[in-house]
């Protein structure tokens, strides 16, 4: 469902994996993110992904840790496929962690967690100027 959700910004499906409120940290820091505004900066991401030549997102694999009756950990591996204005295809692995709270119908994402700032990712990778 992640990758589904994120290749076809299906927010209504976002929008069941999240909690109201969660915690989002980077190599920058953490904050404490609103649900409803991270849903609406969603096309914005996009939009942005487009215009730097995103074609998909895949999850390569899950590594999945029970750390209790309540709570789960997730180690998600991506790969991003980004094709260049010259046609040349670059590939991104990024790594995600998420923390789930089990309760419930449907587990609710409480802490999403990037390993890389994604804007200095993309720049190694050739895909954005170093001054952007």
């Amino acid at each position: 469902q992640v990758e589904q959700a994120s290749n076809r910004l299906d927010l209504a499906v976002i929008d069941q994996q999240f909690a109201d409120q969660f915690l989002f940290a980077d190599p920058n820091g953490t904050r404490v993110v609103e649900k409803q505004k991270f849903l609406a900066f969603l096309p914005q991401r996009q939009e942005f992904f487009k215009s730097i030549g995103h074609q998909s997102t895949k999850v390569l694999a899950l590594d999945e840790t029970k750390l209790d009756v309540q709570y789960t950990m997730v180690k998600a591996h991506f790969v991003m496929q980004f094709k260049k204005a010259s046609g040349e295809i670059v590939e991104v692995k990024v790594d995600s962690t998420y923390f789930l709270f089990m309760k419930g119908d449907t587990p609710k994402i409480i802490m999403h967690m990037e390993h890389e700032d994604l804007k200095e990712a993309m720049q190694a990778r050739g895909l954005l100027p170093a001054d952007q």
